[in-house]
C-alpha cells in the first residue's frame, strides 16, 4: 500500500497542535521535545525534524538546549534535534 508523505504545512499544524496540548501555560512555554514527539505519532522523524528546522529558521519557534546534562533522561537525548552543532531539547512557539 502506498502512503503519501504529509505536506509540510500539515506537519507544522500537527507540531503546533501537539505543542498546544503539552504547553499548559500557552505560547512561550518551553516543552520537552520528548513530550512533543510523543504527540506526533504517524509522522516520520525526518519530516518532523525538517519542519522543526524550518520553523526555527523562520523564528516561529525557539529551540533550546538543556545545558545541565545531568537532568537529561534517555527520552530527552533520543528526542533532541541537532541544529548547527548543538543538540536542542526544548521547544516554544513565539507568542503572537
Amino acid at each position: 500500500m502506498f502512503t503519501s508523505m504529509p505536506a509540510a504545512e500539515d506537519v507544522a499544524a500537527r507540531i503546533r497542535s501537539a505543542y498546544d496540548h503539552a504547553a499548559v501555560d500557552g505560547s512561550g512555554t518551553f516543552v520537552r521535545l520528548a513530550v512533543l514527539r510523543a504527540g506526533l505519532s504517524g509522522l516520520t522523524r525526518s519530516s518532523v525534524d525538517t519542519t522543526l528546522e524550518a520553523l526555527y529558521e523562520s523564528r516561529i519557534v525557539n529551540l533550546i538546549p538543556l545545558s545541565d546534562t545531568a537532568t537529561l533522561n534517555d527520552d530527552d537525548l533520543a528526542s533532541a534535534i541537532t541544529v548547527g552543532d548543538e543538540d536542542k531539547h526544548r521547544i516554544a512557539f513565539q507568542k503572537s
